[in-house]
């Protein structure tokens, strides 16, 4: 695999957000193809110089979102499907309109439709009170 990466140590932009951004643009540009294997942490760390966290805080935060996925015993990949074309995808069509009266409210589901605010609940008084 051919991964270009700069790393800028003078930038502003903290070295795990540069890295998070540039494998980011990668995956969406499809430089990285879906399911295909990325460089383990300990790898990306000492061809880039950097500490084995940085790559491992990048990771997560790309896992989180959806664009990397696990297998255990064998690596880390590129998800299969990226969320970005998700994101950019065409809204489903729906020519069919909901028709308001033939939906039956409660009398509080009435109360919002009709002022538009919620009503005051009364509680009982309590010595202490965990609603938030």
């Amino acid at each position: 695999m051919d991964l270009a990466i700069a790393i800028d140590n003078n930038s502003s932009k903290p070295l795990h957000q540069q890295l998070y951004e540039q494998l980011r643009q990668a995956i969406i540009k499809v430089r990285l193809t879906p399911g295909e294997r990325i460089p383990s942490t300990r790898f990306l760390a000492k061809s880039l110089s950097i500490s084995r966290f940085t790559v491992t805080t990048s990771y997560e935060q790309l896992l989180s979102e959806g664009y990397l996925e696990t297998v255990t015993g064998r690596g880390t990949f590129v998800c299969k499907q990226i969320p970005d074309h998700l994101i950019n995808s065409n809204p489903i069509q729906n020519n069919q309109k909901i028709n308001s009266s033939s939906i039956k409210l409660s009398k509080y589901g009435k109360t919002l439709v009709n002022t538009g605010n919620v009503p005051r609940i009364r509680e009982p008084k309590l010595q202490i009170n965990f609603r938030y």
